[in-house]
């Protein structure tokens, strides 16, 4: 799934039961509002990008995600986004990432309100 609006962006997009197998990337969202993903299983994918990228993504819930056998930098990576819920996500045996989680924020952005819980991230 790939989405790259302008600043502007859309807003209440709702994202569940999602399988994505030998791809690039499972999820890349940009400049979405009250963005929920539920329920992502991502296995055999190629190339060395991350398995969920989200930029300037606010009140954003993201739980159920699955993410297998892929070598690429972070899980999950999220930049300049607020008022995150991350539960249940969980890297399968043997993936290669790099990271499991990670945060980026330009000095003229912060994290507010981050919450992440049940969460196992071990490659």
């Amino acid at each position: 799934i790939h989405s790259q609006t302008s600043d502007i962006g859309h807003n209440d997009i709702v994202i569940s039961n999602v399988r994505a197998e030998n791809c690039n990337q499972a999820i890349y969202l940009k400049n979405i509002g009250k963005l929920s993903i539920d329920g992502v299983d991502s296995a055999g994918d190629k190339g060395q990008s991350n398995g969920v990228e989200l930029e300037n993504c606010n009140d954003l819930t993201l739980k159920h995600v699955k993410l297998g056998s892929k070598q690429g930098s972070s899980a999950v990576l999220l930049k300049n986004s607020s008022k995150i819920t991350i539960n249940d996500v969980v890297l399968n045996n043997g993936s290669g990432f790099s990271y499991g989680i990670t945060f980026l924020a330009t000095k003229s952005k912060n994290y507010q309100g981050l919450t992440i819980q049940n969460t196992d991230v071990t490659a």
